[in-house]
């Protein structure tokens, strides 16, 4: 199975190796997922879960790119420890629609813009259901390629800057979508 709406390889990839993971068409759980299946995508991923203590997702897991292009540490941190609050509620809210409503987010454009780096590419989320099955967890994987000040003046996103934001069912079917314009609030 494909992701339509991908043309990223990495994004596909991950998309057919958690396609393969599900059992009677539903939403797999984390036990099932061998990072050695997908070693070559492990830097790109982060993973993060719904912590009722805490009443935060927070990172499990996150691959170097992502760990560089954050420029900060994230593991074990929940979103409100590691971004500004508009910035946390907004992932906050798409994390927990991703797991409430078991399906995939998938957005293509412009990444990155309000850590202060300027990327293009695609962002695949996918849910999960934790050791227990009852815990929600998100597996994301962002491929982008970052715009250097050389080629691109600051961080500032342009006039003709969007992102591309779907809901799409768990085989890839589009539920929603957006055309967001690039702000220096997107993620």
């Amino acid at each position: 199975m494909t992701l339509p709406t991908s043309s990223s390889e990495r994004i596909g990839r991950l998309f057919r190796y958690w396609t393969a993971l599900r059992s009677r068409g539903g939403v797999p759980g984390i036990a099932a997922f061998d990072p050695l299946q997908v070693a070559d995508l492990m830097p790109n991923l982060w993973m993060a879960g719904w912590k009722e203590d805490v009443g935060d997702f927070v990172y499990r897991v996150a691959g170097d790119a992502i760990l560089t292009t954050n420029g900060r540490p994230m593991h074990r941190r929940s979103l409100h420890e590691i971004y500004p609050e508009c910035l946390a509620a907004n992932l906050r809210d798409r994390f927990t629609r991703i797991c409430a409503e078991r399906c995939i987010y998938h957005s293509t454009g412009t990444v990155y813009i309000r850590i202060g780096r300027y990327g293009v590419g695609e962002r695949l989320i996918l849910p999960f259901l934790d050791r227990d099955g009852s815990g929600p967890v998100v597996l994301g994987c962002t491929d982008y390629r970052v715009i250097s000040s050389a080629d691109r003046s600051g961080t500032v996103p342009g006039e003709d800057d969007v992102e591309i934001r779907r809901f799409l069912t768990l085989d890839g079917d589009p539920i929603a979508s957006e055309v967001a314009k690039v702000t220096s609030g997107s993620f």
